[in-house]
Order: C-alpha cells, then structure tokens, then sequence
C-alpha cells in the first residue's frame, strides 16, 4: 500500500474533510526541523535525565503519542495510521543520532527495516531501568552519601563540604525516578549526620527541632536546612580563618560591669545584623572584658563574646518563629542591669568559643558547659537558655543503653562519690615547636599539636601555668607522632586534660606509671637524656635553658594513624596523681637508714657503677685444701712500701672435675691460651646481685660448613622429659652445639637456634630426610643462602657430626659415671661435654680453643673453675619466697652446668631437689667442713661404679664400629627412593604418575659429591616406560607434590570420564582392545585414555552418566548403558552406591608417600622403598601403648580348623585392631592402633562421657578475673591410656607384634576406639579430683570446685575430655601433683593462650579477652583451599531483610553440598566460640543442610566474608557491676493478685557464696514472621555478667504468632527460664549473686501486661507465658524493663540487620576497648574509606 503522504497520484484521494489533513499538513511542513534539539544520550548513567529531557522535547514536537509504549493508531482512520508512520520515521531520525551508547545503538541497529521508533523507546526504557550498571551506580552513590562525613580528611572549607554535598544528592536524583528518591526527611537526616563532628552546625539541628515542636503543623523541608546549615558554615569558615591570623596573647583578666558603659535595649534590626563569628548562635556575657591596664578594649569583640547578647544571622532569624523572636528580644532587654565581677584566665592561646568564664555570684553550677552563666529567674528566659546551652551538650543514652552497661566508668550502685582532681604545672618558657618533660607536672596537657581520639565525659582542673588556673577542661585520649630508632610510631596518651592552644606537656611521673623509663637529666651529668617505652622505642630528649623537651614530628592524620604502629604512653585507667604519693619511712622522725642499707642487693666490691677496677691490685688465683677449688681476689694492703704480688700454679689436681676429668696437660694447655678474669669470692651469708660482677667477662659468622645428626636417649631427661637432641659441629673450628627436641619435627627450632646463636653456615652436611624433604627448612636454608650435603645411607663416617659425637658420647657417659649423675641427667651432662669442648685446647686446632678458631677472641675460662658435674652445691632463696625461721636462707641442689644466656658469666644452672632448673649466682659448695648448712638434709657424696653403661647413643652407634675416618659427604638420596609424584600432561592429555626407582651418578670423579652429577631414574605409567631426570627437576616435582598435598589430601580413584576416542579399528594406533577409549581423570590429577570395555567392568554407572551427558546412548559400543539410566532417582541411587563401593580399594597418597592399608601392605612398601620407615612407625606406637601396660598377654592361642580359639579366656569377647597410618607434612611416618570397638555389642557398661559446656568455661574464666585468681590451661597426653577398661574382651596378635603374634592379648586400658573408653577415663579422672579435695558442680558435673585454702573464694577447673581449664589461685601446684603423684604427662601446662580454638591474651588495659582469630584463620585457609580466592569483604553477615527460604536458584552439586555442610558446622563452631554477631544468620541458614541451594551456599560465602572483615571481635572479660542507677524501680503489690507472696526459689543444696557478686543483665527480642514459608518467630536473647557477654540464644519458635505480642511474650518467657536457669548455676558455682536480675525488652505492651499487676489477658493461648513472666516479676528477682528497639543488642541475634542500625551496639560489645559511652550512634568514616 503506497502511504498518502508519498508524492505519487494517490495524494490527490485523500478527502480534505478529514479531521487529521490539517495536522498532517502541518507536520508535513515542520519535517526538516532541526533534530539537534533533543539531547544526546552517551553515557549509560544518565539515563534518567535524558529520557526526561527526551520526552519533553518530542511532546513539545507534537510527538507525545510515541512516548507512550501502548498508543495505537485507529486504523479505520488511514490518516491517522500514516501521520503515526510519519511521525515513527522522523523520531527514527532522531535515535539514530542521538543514542551513541553502545546499548542504544544495537537497539537502532535492530529496527533499521521497521524504522519503530516507539519500539526503539520501549525497548531502550525497559533496558535501562533495570540496567546493572545503573543500579551499581546508585548503590555506590548511596553508600558514598550515607557514609560521607566531615572530618579532618575533607581539605576544603565547611561551606564547600555542604555543597559537595548537596551535589551529589542532584547527582543521585538525575539517576532515579521521582517516585524512587530519597524522602525530604532522609535527607536532611544525612546532612546532618554528616556535620555532627562540627559543634557549631549541629546546633542548627537543636534550632530545627525547637522550631517544629512550636509550629508542628509546617515541617522544615531539607532546602530550608541547608539554607541554614550554609549560612552558619560560612560564619563558621570566616570565624576559623580569622582565627588563624590572630596575634596571641597572655592576660590577666579582672572585670567590673560598673567600668564599662551600657548600651541601650537593642531594636529589632539588632537582632539581624550578621556577625563575624564562629557560630550560628550565640549567648554571651553582656559585660566586656576589661584589662588591669588602661589600654582600651578592642572595638571588635573575640567570638562567642558580643556585648552579651544573642544573635543570629539574618537568613536564620527571618525563619524564626514569631514567639521565639519575642522571647529572645526579651531576653536581651531584661540583660540589661545584671552586673557581676569576675575573673578570667587567657592562657598562651587563641580566645576560643569553648571557653568557659565563671561567675563568682552565680549560685548554681554552669548549664551543661555553656558560656551563659547567669541565673535567670524568668521562665521564658530559661527556655532559650536552656535550649541555646543544650547545643553543646551530650546527649544522655536512655536506660539500659549497652553502651552505658558497658562503660568503664560506672557509678557506685547506689551513692555516687566525685573525686575532683587538679593537674598542675611548672611556669615554663614552651619552645615552639616543642614538647615539654615537665617532672614537676602531675598529669598531662594536650595542646594543639595533639590529635584527639576521644572525650572520656570527664573534666579536671588545672593550675600553675603562670600562677593562673584554667578550670572544666576536657579529660581526653590524644595522640602524636614521634621518629624513633625503630621508625615513626603515633604515642597514645590517655588521661590528659585538653587545653587545645599551644603545645604539649608530659608528666614524667604519669609517663612512669605506664612503665616507660624517663631520664631527662642531660648527658653532661650523666643521664640517658631520652624516654624508652615498653616496646623499646627510644625517643631523644633536648635540654634548652635547662628544661627537657621531645620533638614531634606533628598531629597524626587519619591516615597516619592506620599506617604507623600505635605506643601507649600513658595507662587508660583513671589518673589519679596521688597514686605516686609515698613518704620515706622513718623512726621517731628519723629516717630509717640502716634498715634500708641492710636490704640493699648484692654489690660487688671490686668494680665501681661503670665496670672500672677499684682495687687496682693484681689478683691471686689460690685454691683451698678440700675437695673443691676456689679462687680468692686478694685486696689487702701493706702498711709501708708498694703492694707485692705472688702467683702460685693452680691446684691441678683440684681441677680436673672442673673440666670433666680430662687430663692436667690438657687443662694446662687450655690455661697458656685462655684467661680467668672472673673469680668469684664465696659468703656463707649470699645476698642478690642486680649488675655484673666482673664487667669485663661481659666482652663478648660462620665460615664454615655445620654437619649435624640427631641423638637418641632411652630415658627421658629431667624436666623436660625429651628422648632426643640435636648435635651440630663446626668442620673447620670444631665448635659444637647441642638443642633438645620435644619431636622430630622441631628440628626447624633448633636449625634457626644455632643460626642466631653462631651466624650463618656456610653448608649443612646432615643424613636426615628432614632436611631434605621438609618445606620450613628448605625455605630457611634458601632464605639464608646456606648449601645442604646429605651423606649415603649406611654411610655415618661421611657424616662429620656422628665422628665429633662419637668422642662427645664417650665422655658424656665418662662424666656421667664419675659423677655418679642418675640416666635422667643424661641432657645435662651432654651439654655439659659440649660447653667444655668449645673452651678446651685441640690439637686439631694446633692447641687452640674451638671458640677462638671461630671468634678470634682469647677466650675466659674463670667459670669452668668452680665447680664440676653433679656436685652438691647450696644456692640462696630469693628475698620474696624466704620466711623466717622456717625456710631458712637457702636450699640444696646440684651444680649442672652454665646459665649461657642468662645473667652473667658467673651465674650456674643449678638442679633443684625438686628436679627443676634453675639459674642463680648466688651459689656455694655443699661442704662437709664447718659451713656445712646443717639445717638442710645431708647431701650423699659421689658414687663410683666400675660398670660403665651407656647413657645416650647415636642411632647409627651400632653400626659404625670405626669413627676416626672421615670423607666429604655425599647426596644422600635414601629417602628420595620410593617417592611418587604427578609428570606434566601430555599433548593428548594424558597424565601419569611416575615412582622414584634408584639413583644413577654420572661423574668422573672419585666422591661424587657435586649435585650436578647425581641423576635418578623414574618408573612411569607403572612400567610404561622409563625416563631419567637430574635431582634438581626431581627435587622440584617432589615439591610440587607436597603443596598440593597440603592443599588437599589425594585419593588415587577414578573420579570422572572427561572424553572419548572413537569408534576406533584395530589397525589404529590408539586401538587398545575396545571400538572407543576414554579420557579417565583420577583423583591424583593423572589423567589417561583408557579401553572403554575395561573401566565399563569397573564403573558402569560413570560410563552411563556420560554417555548421557554427551547423547551417546544410541551409539554403537555405548547402548550397553541405557539400563543404568531409566529413572533419574535411580541413576543417583547408583552412582553413591557406586562411590562407596570403590572408596574403601583407592590407593592412598600423602605428601608423596603411598599410605598403606594394612600391616602387610606398609611391610610391601617398605621393602619396594629400600627403607623400614612403616616399620619404625609401628613399633613406636606399639612401645608406647606397651609403656601404658595396655595389654596382658596370657599365651598362644590355640585355633581349631574352623577358626575358632580353643583356649579363649572364659567370659571374654574377641574383637580386631587396625593400625590407621599417615604421613605428616615434614615426612614423618606416624602408625596408630585402633580397637574395633563395634564389634563388642555385649558390653552393659555405661559409654556416657559428658563434657564441660562453653557456657560453663566462659562463667569459670569469668569469676578468674572477678576474683582475680589465675587461669591456666592443660593437656592431658594419652588420656584414655591412663583407665582400665571394663569390657572384657581380647584380641590375638598379629605379625605387627613380633614375637608375640598368634598369642592372645586381653585389653586391659581403655584403647582408643572402645566403646566405653570414654567413659573409663571420665571415671578415672573422677577419682583423681575426688582425691585432690574437688568436687563435681550439681549444675554442670564436668566442672570440679573446691575451696581455697583461705575460704575465701571456690577454685574451679573444667574438663573437656582431656582438656583442663585450672582456676585457682596455685594452679601451677595443681599439674604439679597430676604429673608427681598421678603420673599423668601433661602438655602445655601453663597460664591459658589457647583453648578449644579460641586464643586467651589481655590487652593493654590487663583485661582477659576471647579472640577465636586463630580459629577464623583456619576457617580462611580452608575457603582459600576450596574456592581457591579469598572471600570477599562484607558489613553484615546477610542482606538486611533477606528471606533464604524462597530462595529459588538450582539445588547445589554434590561437592557444594559437602562444602556447606563443613561451612555450617565452621560457623556454628564461631558462633559457640563467641561470635553471636552471626548467630541468626548461622541459625536461618543451617535449616537448609539437607538440600542446599546454589543461592544458600553463597550466603555462606558472604557470611565468610563478614567474619574476615570482622576478624578482630572478641569478647572482653570486664568484671564491673553495671550501674542502673537512673532506672526507676516500680513499686506494685501483688499480694493481691493470683500469684501472692510469691518468692524466688533458691536451691537448699547450692554451697555457701564465696568471692565477689555478680550482677546479671539480659536483653530479649523476637523477630515476627522471621521465616515467611511457615510464618513462624525467632526469639533472641543476650545474657551479660556484670559486663561481660557470657550466654546467647536466637532459635525458631515453635508455634505460629500472628501478632508481634504474642512472639515476644513467647521470648520473655524464654528469657524468663533462662535467667532462672543462669542464677541457679552461679549459685551452685558458689556465687553471690545479686538480688535483682535486669531483662530489656523492647516491646512496651509485654513490658507493661508483664510488670503491672492489674493488666488482663487478652488471649488465652498465651497464658504460659504471661504467668511465667509476671510471676517471676512478682517475686522481685526480676525487674522487666522497657529499651528502645534501636538500642535492644537483642536485635544482633533476632534479624538480619543493616551495619548502620547495629554498629554502636556491635562495637561496645566485640570491637571496642574503653570507653563505650563515647560510641556514636553512626560510624563515620575517611573519605578514603567511602568508596569502599
């Protein structure tokens, strides 16, 4: 059809009587119109200004129609339909120039044939209101919007921040709909949030919400805000820039109102005037300031003073209302008259607007701070001062605030006591640009070079700055910035008044108190002249005109202060000066010098405070007849003449014990090359020494190669209970060093110990795997450039450590035997050997020492003089542990050898008759002469023996009958055979896994000992071919192997089909006997085409899912498979099945190493691998099960042909044990025996072992601190091994058990994996407790208490399984009689760090703090493993509002749902560990186990995200009661009601309260129709002690509400049980508890039907919780309170909640230390943070 507005003849039809000709005319006229009009559309953000822009244009055009995406033209109208195809082509035009987004061009692009352009605008519209990134855009606007704030980061003025604002409010609007925007309230609401750090702005607020309670009927809009807002910021940016050029000036101030004229009542226009002031609002005194000097008073009067008037800026006061008007003329006429004199302190500053001047006649205190001190009698008068003055002040949190239960200043509970304290200072000179030491000041000034964190709410006066005072400062937190040694540190300085004008002052007897060490005394006179801290950071001091100063670097930023590690300075508590006050002690006035003198510490007489000689006379060795040597100093002199020496030869013989008995010409060799400075004068009367006796012995890398082996003992050592060391020597010097090891694998500690102790080596020669193998130590090594040797296996002599042991050994066990030392000593006397052989000559060294070959420095050898090995020796008992008469002055022992690192030269370790080390200087020879210490018990003499056992041994002593040869080393490549690891992929991507078979050594030489010439030869594809590698790429691909073990433990099994070759021939040369082959990967990472005939054999139902997956069903060779498919449910059925069957026949690997599955199996390996690694595995596990006496072996058994055992023990069930067998990480084979207790169902013993709950651990580290007893942590080894087991049963013994297999073994202990063994070690440990005085608690029996022995507190200790919490106040005794009288071998006794995944540590304010930190590392680690990236970082823990139960994305696959199941159950840990801050979301999302959604797994992730973010929270251990002072306590009678004289029940059997109160406070919530699938509530509840969180709950209810009412009367019902339940747990626990218990509530209608006895119920079905509650109000334990909601902490377990609303409740409890009151609301953040 040809359009009627085409130019053909069809033109001339068209009826002129149409209605549509003239407008088609017309529009045919305008059809060249400028198309440049509308707007372009380029950016995809600004879709919302052009379509408004848009469509305003083409309805100007006449083109409105388009626009709307359902117009229609009426088509019995031909007209209308060709004016609408007109007009389509034009807008057509139109777009095709103007949208220049990439989006709206392929839209064009898209209707370039139909030319719709009203389709192009449909399209375009739903487009771009539901693009992504325009709801990004918006999100990130809102955020940066919510968050913006200002602070010291924004660099421009107040007024510019404001419109910066406002700007990027238009910004946000231009991208949303109108319907869509921010409401006028929110706005203003961010705005002014966003300016509350300014004083002066947020008195606008205050303005605001006195205008709208005037006139409620008009709401100020958010333009009328920020007009006023505006106005007062540019007053406030003139007023601070005027600031900065104002000369400053020290005055005394004394004012009469009768010297200065009064001006006249000021007029309306008065009022308007706009001042040069620094506020919007000002109240002043009308009286001006008036000089002591006749010169006149400035014109221009400072801010905050205008002639005591108010004013206010004209843009402000034309929106006033009319009364306040009035009011505030009033005010200012009725000034006129007061008159007062007055007196002002203006120090070295600015005059500032917060200053405060006092009135000497004003009866009543300052109103809140404000500069207005006047009494004002009239009503209206109060008003505006009243609400002017609130500008300044804080608002008061409302009762039951977390942050007020929280704070660390807490007012007594019933009176409150103020303590007014005063800093006062030096008159001082302050240079400018630094700051002053002052010690004759008392509390620290913070001037303006001082950033401030924050106010504590407190005020101090201060005094003596020019003899004038300065009152109501601020007592705040500050902080500057200092340049160390270390580097630039931000000093945190707590508890110092805040004058804000000029600089700083410090008191350096506050700066002590923290423990930092000031000496300002200048170096001149022999001071340090600088200041230390606790963390050693050294800070300068300069001395000008005789005062000290410390030079800043200046004011931290913001960002300085997230850059630079933070130094308190000073303590966070409350400084009180008066806590340095002390009087020297005297007698009748005098003081009491000899009683002082007497107690001074030991003081060497022979060298002055500097270590200069003061005798000046030559020192005489001399030795006493006796058995011991000693060497005297003598310091007489002769009356007349100059002094004479004599020298007289030792005592040689006296000596040798002193040198282990070696020869006299080898001591006199060592004497000619060494020098004996330090000799030491014995006193029967010892006393301490604080400094050197002999500075000169105080005088204090390695170029050369180290080898070391490792040495073996078959008795434990004394003390630290070790069965082995670590030998290293020097090569070239001979020096050696000997560590003990706790396990093998701490070969790494003592590695890094001898490196620091001796330098760097060049080379380490060792024979050990380890060293090899293990990742820590070759990371060392490389770090430190240091080769590695290892020598043959079977080869010790190449091993230079094992020939230098081979002579140490022998005289260990020389000594040992002289000695008559027990075999425990054996370590002792090992180092021993060791220490002297680095002092003793060598002929190998040409008659040098060991310790000069390395040094160069002569060496002292006046310590080896004293005593020798073993010998009975009197050492002195500290001041603090001696009491008279009964203790005595000191206590016997045995001299063991040298303290090296502690103390000086001259100090010893001694062995106590407790079996302790311990290290002292104060020591004597236990003689039997007239000094003999009779007091003490006699102390046997030495044993001789002729036999000489052998104390210690290498473990290649058996075998290497010759030591005296040595040879370089070699590569020992013992431990490399055997290895397994992953090739490289091949091109077909086939991938094998090749077996370490034998070394093969290319080399011409004769030791090959070069690295480059070792090679091995791999077995690849299990015989498919073989390949050679050098032992670089094979040390590399070993490597490889082990990092991914680490990652994730291989399984050697067919995991999937990942593609297929054919249909293949027999003459094609990937044929291998089946048409197709397939593409298996194995759960190694090998990946290999195999037959699909043979793994159709093996897997069916993974060949049929992938024939499936890939439409091969009806292929030749595949429809085989058609019957493992016909039903989905059963294919799955299937494919588990299948995964079980073939889990239990997968090969093992672990760090390279194949896991065995049986004893025959790890005996196979071991011989394929030329070792006895499995072998050595089994046998320690068996001695060690053997040391326990676990087995009682009653003789062979005797099996008839049906397999039965004929000489079974009568009674007595045969069951199995398996050996379990792993690889750790650093290559050690680890073998552990396990019973199959199953198989015993016969058993009637009782299997229960309960543990302590976390709830019950968390109240016993609680009342640790109340009552300030000490908390320790234990580790019982073995447990279960230390019962006897109940069930009668045995096993026979198989080969693993040498010479005993085929016997029977009746079980005796109680073997790990019994039945009942829990239960046995739970007995056993009963007993043990019962014995030691303790006692099972009646509320939870896994908590043991007994009373101390003052009776003044209970001492606890909690069980978890073999885990001990110890609170008392001698734990240390405690795990002292567990492993003396009961033998149990504890481990990692001492005070608690970490417990059941949760760390222990206290923070700098002392206070015990829960950090699960560790616990989230791990839980990272494993994310990273699994995910492979980190997660990402969220505010919350889920989307505020989220509903996971309609989630509708695709169930999530097999390996996700294992993932979510080890996610919960990680989460629900954290939670318990106590991170409640996750609870609800823990609890809404385990729900969802069983079937778990691809959207519910990445709420996991998000909630893993939260945790990172939030990595720090942990719960502090504050043992304040909270003070409830301001909450009126209602008074009802209830006798009158059903409940009567009702009472609270208290348990008759609960033991007698012991220690300090308790006071417990809960918050309780419920969240209505939490779950909208069932419709069903969530109750939350929050539990404190004192002020620690100690118990959380957040679950489903388990009925329907359809009211808020009854859900939260549900919840405080289950509030109610719970603070019951908690009381009576305290009580059994023997604590007093307070009378009254606090629950919040944030629902007033269950608050009020709950605490009013005359409320009815409304409905019946809420009965149990309505009396419950209100019965527990009646009887006066409980009172039920009324909170905000927006302050319920409640909240945190009850929602998904938005960071902004939970934050201030969030940070007092997990992320804040001290001072809770000073949170905000709202956090604000950095302008560098708002992006984020």
């Amino acid at each position: 059809m040809t359009s009627p507005l085409s130019t053909g003849t069809t033109t001339q039809s068209i009826p002129i009587k149409s209605e549509y000709y003239h407008q088609l005319s017309a529009f045919k006229r305008g059809i060249k119109r400028d198309s440049a009009a509308f707007p372009t559309f380029k950016d995809d953000k600004y879709y919302d200004y052009f379509s408004r822009t848009f469509e305003a244009v083409a309805d100007a055009q006449g083109l409105g129609d388009l626009l709307d995406p359902t117009f229609k033209p009426d088509h019995s109208d031909e007209y209308a339909v060709a004016l609408f195809h007109e007009q389509q082509k034009f807008l057509y035009s139109v777009l095709l120039t103007t949208l220049q987004t990439d989006e709206g061009k392929s839209i064009v692009r898209a209707h370039a044939k139909d030319k719709d352009a009203q389709a192009i605008l449909r399209e375009l519209r739903y487009h771009y209101t539901k693009s992504t990134v325009v709801r990004n855009e918006i999100t990130r606007l809102t955020t940066y919007i919510t968050n913006l704030c200002l602070d010291s980061s924004w660099r421009g003025t107040t007024e510019s921040f404001i419109m910066h604002f406002k700007e990027q409010l238009r910004l946000l609007d231009d991208l949303q709909p109108l319907n869509e925007r921010l409401p006028d309230t929110m706005r203003r609401t961010l705005l002014m949030n966003a300016v509350e750090n300014i004083g002066d702005l947020c008195r606008i607020q205050n303005l605001v919400e006195y205008m709208q309670h005037k006139d409620s009927s008009h709401t100020i809009t958010f333009e009328e805000y920020y007009s006023l807002l505006k106005n007062a910021a540019f007053s406030y940016d003139k007023s601070q820039r005027s600031t900065k050029h104002r000369t400053r000036q020290v005055q005394f101030h004394e004012v009469d109102d009768d010297d200065v004229a009064h001006d006249d009542i000021l007029t309306h226009e008065d009022f308007v005037e706009t001042l040069d002031s620094p506020s919007s609002v000002h109240i002043v005194n009308k009286t001006a300031l008036k000089p002591k000097s006749s010169k006149p008073i400035p014109k221009s009067p400072p801010p905050m003073i205008h002639s005591g008037v108010v004013h206010f800026p004209k843009d402000t006061w034309d929106i006033l209302p009319e009364d306040f008007k009035k009011m505030v003329f009033d005010y200012n006429a009725k000034k006129k008259g007061t008159s007062s004199i007055r007196k002002a302190n203006v120090h070295e500053s600015d005059t500032h607007h917060d200053a405060t001047i006092d009135s000497n006649n004003n009866d009543g205190p300052p109103l809140n701070g404000s500069p207005l001190s006047h009494q004002v009698a009239d009503d209206t008068n109060c008003r505006i001062i009243n609400l002017l003055s609130s500008y300044d002040a804080k608002k008061d949190h409302s009762p039951g605030d977390i942050r007020d239960v929280l704070s660390i200043h807490q007012a007594s509970r019933r009176q409150v006591h103020h303590h007014h304290v005063t800093y006062k200072f030096s008159k001082v000179n302050t240079w400018p640009s630094l700051q002053l030491v002052d010690r004759g000041a008392n509390g620290g000034l913070a001037g303006d070079d001082m950033r401030i964190l924050h106010k504590t709410g407190r005020k101090v006066d201060i005094s003596g700055i020019d003899n004038h005072e300065v009152n109501n400062l601020d007592i705040v937190t500050c902080a500057s910035m200092f340049d160390t040694k270390k580097g630039r540190i931000i000093g945190i300085f707590h508890e110092y008044a805040y004058l804000g004008k000029g600089r700083s002052i410090h008191s350096s007897g506050q700066l002590e108190w923290m423990g930092l060490k000031v000496d300002e005394r200048s170096v001149l006179v022999g001071g340090r002249q600088c200041i230390e801290t606790l963390q050693n950071h050294i800070i300068p001091i300069s001395i000008k005109g005789g005062l000290a100063y410390i030079q800043p670097v200046g004011k931290p930023s913001a960002q300085d202060m997230d850059d630079y590690p933070h130094v308190f300075f000073t303590n966070p508590a409350d400084w009180d000066p008066a806590l340095l006050d002390y009087d020297f002690p005297t007698t009748d006035g005098q003081p009491v010098w000899d009683q002082l003198m007497d107690d001074r510490p030991y003081e060497e007489p022979r060298f002055d405070d500097f270590g200069d000689f003061t005798g000046r006379v030559v020192a005489t060795l001399d030795t006493l007849t006796g058995d011991t040597p000693y060497a005297f100093y003598n310091s007489s002199r002769r009356d007349s003449g100059s002094p004479t020496t004599t020298r007289r030869d030792p005592d040689w013989v006296s000596l040798r014990p002193c040198f282990g008995w070696t020869s006299i010409q080898h001591i006199k060799d060592t004497y000619k090359i060494t020098t004996r400075f330090g000799n030491v004068p014995y006193n029967n009367l010892m006393r301490k020494h604080y400094k050197s006796r002999n500075p000169v012995l105080n005088i204090s890398r390695r170029s050369e190669q180290v080898a070391t082996d490792t040495i073996y003992s078959d008795t434990p050592a004394v003390c630290s209970g070790v069965k082995s060391a670590q030998f290293f020597a020097g090569r070239k010097t001979l020096v050696c060093d000997v560590y003990p090891l706790q396990r093998d694998k701490q070969f790494i500690n003592a590695l890094e110990d001898i490196i620091r102790k001796r330098g760097a080596m060049e080379s380490l020669i060792s024979d050990r795997a380890q060293v090899l193998i293990s990742k820590k130590v070759d990371d060392l090594l490389r770090s430190l450039l240091i080769k590695v040797f290892n020598s043959e296996p079977h080869h010790q002599h190449q091993n230079f450590a094992e020939n230098m042991f081979g002579t140490t050994l022998e005289w260990t066990n020389q000594i040992m035997n002289f000695s008559g030392a027990r075999a425990c000593m054996w370590l002792l006397a090992l180092q021993y050997v060791v220490y002297l052989r680095n002092y003793l000559a060598s002929p190998a060294l040409d008659g040098q020492c060991p310790l000069f070959a390395l040094t160069g420095q002569t060496q002292d050898i006046s310590h080896l003089t004293h005593f020798h090995f073993n010998q009975p020796v009197y050492y002195r008992i500290d001041d603090e542990a001696r009491s008279f008469p009964s203790s005595g002055t000191e206590l016997p022992g045995h001299w063991v050898g040298f303290g090296e690192h502690v103390g000086d030269l001259m100090t010893w370790k001694i062995l106590t008759a407790d079996d302790d080390i311990i290290y002292r200087s104060a020591v004597r020879p236990a003689s039997s002469g007239f000094d003999r210490n009779r007091r003490l018990e006699s102390v046997e003499g030495e044993v001789g023996s002729s036999s000489l056992p052998i104390f210690v041994k290498s473990r290649h002593l058996d075998s290497c009958s010759d030591q005296s040869k040595f040879v370089m080393p070699t590569i020992n490549f013992e431990d490399l055979v055997g290895h397994t690891f992953l090739m490289p992929p091949k091109e077909n991507g086939e991938r094998h896994r090749a077996h370490v078979v034998r070394p093969l050594i290319e080399t011409s030489s004769e030791e090959p000992n070069l690295i480059q010439d070792l090679k091995f030869i791999l077995d690849i594809g299990n015989g498919m071919s073989e390949e050679v590698i050098t032992y670089n790429e094979l040390i590399d691909y070993i490597q490889k192997e082990e990092d991914r073990t680490l990652d994730h433990e291989q399984l050697f099994k067919f995991t999937r089909i990942i593609g297929h070759q054919g249909p293949l021939n027999q003459d094609d040369p990937h044929y291998k006997g089946s048409n197709y082959n397939v593409l298996v990967e194995w759960d190694t990472g090998e990946t290999t085409y195999e037959p699909l005939s043979i793994i159709a054999m093996d897997d069916p139902v993974t060949c049929a899912v992938y024939a499936k997956e890939n439409n091969l069903l009806d292929e030749r060779g595949w429809r085989r498979f058609k019957r493992f498919v016909k039903t989905h449910k059963r294919t799955i059925r299937n494919i588990k099945r299948n995964k079980i069957k073939h889990s239990h026949h997968n090969i093992k690997y672990m760090f390279g190493y194949q896991i065995p599955r049986d004893y025959e199996e790890a005996m196979e390996l071991d011989r394929k691998n030329g070792n006895t690694k499995w072998k050595e595995a089994i046998d320690l596990e068996l001695k060690q099960i053997d040391d326990y006496q676990t087995f009682k072996d009653v003789g062979k058994a005797e099996i008839n042909t049906k397999g039965q055992v004929m000489n079974a023990p009568e009674g007595y069930k045969k069951i199995r044990v398996n050996l379990v067998f792993a690889v750790k990480h650093d290559g050690r084979h680890k073998a552990r025996l396990v019973a199959d207790g199953h198989l015993n169902r016969n058993t009637t013993e009782g299997a229960y072992s309960g543990v302590v709950s976390l709830r019950s651990l968390r109240i016993v580290m609680f009342l640790s601190e109340l009552n300030a007893l000490k908390l320790w942590g234990a580790d019982i080894g073995n447990a279960y091994l230390e019962a006897y087991t109940e069930e009668k049963i045995f096993i026979l013994a198989g080969p693993e058990f040498g010479e005993r297999k085929g016997h029977i073994l009746i079980i005796s202990k109680a073997l790990y994996g019994l039945r009942t063994s829990g239960a046995r070690w739970h007995d056993r440990l009963f007993d043990v407790m019962r014995e030691m005085g303790f006692s099972p608690s009646k509320n939870d029996p896994d908590i043991w208490m007994r009373l101390s022995k003052d009776g003044e507190v209970y001492e606890y200790s909690a069980v978890y399984i073999d885990d001990l919490a110890i609170v008392a106040k001698d734990p240390a005794k405690i795990c002292q009689i567990l492993k003396d009288k009961f033998k149990f071998k504890l481990k990692g006794d001492g005070p608690l760090e970490y417990h059941l995944g949760c760390g222990y540590w206290r923070d700098p304010d002392g206070t015990l703090v829960a950090d699960p930190k560790k616990y989230i590392e791990k839980m990272m680690e494993w994310y990273e493993q699994e995910f492979g990236e980190k997660p990402r970082k969220f505010k919350t823990p889920l989307e505020p509002g989220d509903h996971p139960e309609i989630d509708e994305s695709p169930e999530c696959s097999e390996e996700n749902q294992s993932r979510y199941l080890t996610m919960t159950g990680q989460l629900q840990w954290l939670v318990a560990l106590g991170r409640f801050d996750i609870f609800c979301a823990t609890m809404t999302m385990s729900k969802f186990r069983p079937a778990p959604k691809e959207g519910h797994i990445s709420r996991l992730k998000r909630m893993y995200g939260y945790v990172l973010e939030t990595r720090i929270a942990a719960i502090r251990f504050c043992t304040t009661e909270p003070n409830y002072n301001d909450i009126e306590i209602p008074q009802h009678d209830w006798m009158r009601t059903v409940y009567g004289n009702v009472k609270e029940v208290i348990p008759a059997d609960a033991p007698e309260p012991k220690g300090k109160p308790v006071f417990t406070t809960s918050y309780v919530d419920a969240n209505l129709y939490h779950d909208i699938v069932t419709g069903k509530a969530v109750t939350a509840v929050l539990h404190l002690l004192n002020q620690t969180p100690i118990d959380w709950y957040s679950k489903k209810q388990s009925t329907v509400e359809t009211a808020t009412f009854g859900s939260e009367f549900s919840a405080a019902r289950t509030a109610t049980d719970q603070i019951v339940d908690l009381r009576n747990t305290l009580r059994y626990l023997g604590v007093p508890v307070r009378e009254k218990s606090y629950l919040f509530g944030d629902n007033k209608s269950v608050v009020t039907n709950a605490t009013n006895p005359t409320s009815v119920l409304s409905k019946r079905h809420h009965a149990l919780s309505y009396h419950r509650v209100r019965e527990a109000v009646a009887s006066g334990f409980l009172l039920f309170q009324w909170i905000e909601g927006k302050n319920n902490p409640a909240d945190i377990l009850s929602k998904h909640w938005t960071f902004v609303s939970i934050f201030p409740m969030l940070k007092s409890l997990l992320l804040w230390r001290g001072e809770t009151k000073d949170i905000k609301d709202a956090p604000t953040v950095s302008n560098k943070d708002k992006a984020n």
